[in-house]
């Protein structure tokens, strides 16, 4: 009997499926190309975003496939490489679906990332 409420106990606190595609637009500050950018979700799930459709603005977009829902930090290589980023830069956690970026690529200090704010859309 114990067995079968420890299994329902834990069935009530794993992390339940929702489907949703994250759309994040990053711009590095000092005018590098974002060459990749990692979703580092806290509910589990996390990978590499796909390169979106280019539009005119500056602003590289990226999306993301993520099969639970929570909050989540972008961590973006502004510069150099796919394999190897010149400036390493991370965000503050949100659970938005939509982010804008702004990297302040050019404040990086080494070993910490440099920082992402978000930018009000519109």
């Amino acid at each position: 009997m114990a067995l079968v409420v420890a299994w329902v106990a834990l069935a009530f606190t794993l992390p339940r499926a929702v489907p949703r595609t994250l759309t994040v637009d990053i711009t590095c500050r000092s005018g590098n190309s974002v060459v990749g950018v990692w979703i580092e979700a806290t509910a589990g799930g996390s990978g590499w975003a796909s390169a979106g459709v280019q539009g005119t603005a500056k602003a590289a977009r990226y999306t993301f496939s993520h099969g639970f829902g929570g909050d989540y930090q972008v961590r973006a290589g502004c510069g150099g490489t796919a394999d190897n980023w010149a400036v390493r830069t991370a965000s503050d956690t949100r659970g938005d679906l939509y982010r804008r970026l702004d990297c302040d690529d050019t404040r990086y200090l080494p070993p910490d990332p440099a920082v992402c704010t978000d930018v009000p859309a519109g």
